[in-house]
């Protein structure tokens, strides 16, 4: 067996080891070393060393890999939202509001109102009949509002508390590796 001479990483005392050897522990400091060999030279590295670049790096990854997250989740929400969007007088499309409840429900209610007030006598059924269908519509505009409110409203307070979570995940992170 051919032994070569190599010093310890950590302490410099001089090391005899085999040719075939990847790993030693130094006799004089108890170091765990990882023999490495290249062409013209054979040494020793610590695995400490080892072992904290690699942390590195795993916590490096980890930051890329929150960072893509974050990314796939304002994706999902700016292509999801649209599900939830209303038009609004415009023509522009917003989130719904109370506003965009009310003010349909406000105009077929007062064409309701009018159209009661506008028969003529004796009672007229025709424009009874148009008021009862403008109530009508007053009331599904108003639940049918209400609903899109509360759904969007649901959508976006989940996308905000797991955007919340990322970034929270993100920092610490950051932290962890460096505060790259």
């Amino acid at each position: 067996m051919q032994l070569q001479a190599v010093v310890c990483a950590s302490c410099g005392a001089p090391l005899r080891v085999p040719n075939a050897a990847r790993f030693v522990t130094c006799h004089h400091c108890e170091s765990t070393l990882e023999i490495k060999h290249t062409e013209d030279v054979t040494y020793s590295e610590k695995i400490s060393q080892i072992d904290v670049r690699t942390e590195r790096i795993e916590a490096k990854l980890e930051v890329i890999r929150l960072e893509r997250e974050l990314e796939a989740c304002d994706a999902e929400w700016d292509r999801k939202k649209g599900d939830y969007l209303t038009v609004n007088a415009r023509g522009e499309k917003v989130a719904p509001s109370l506003l965009s409840v009310l003010v349909p429900s406000s105009v077929c209610l007062a064409a309701a109102f009018f159209l009661f007030l506008g028969g003529s006598e004796p009672f007229d059924v025709g424009f009874a009949f148009f008021g009862v269908v403008a109530v009508l519509m007053a009331c599904w505009f108003g639940v049918v509002g209400v609903v899109q409110i509360k759904h969007y409203q649901e959508a976006e307070s989940q996308y905000l508390g797991r955007r919340f979570r990322l970034v929270s995940q993100l920092e610490q992170a950051r932290n962890s590796a460096g505060g790259e």
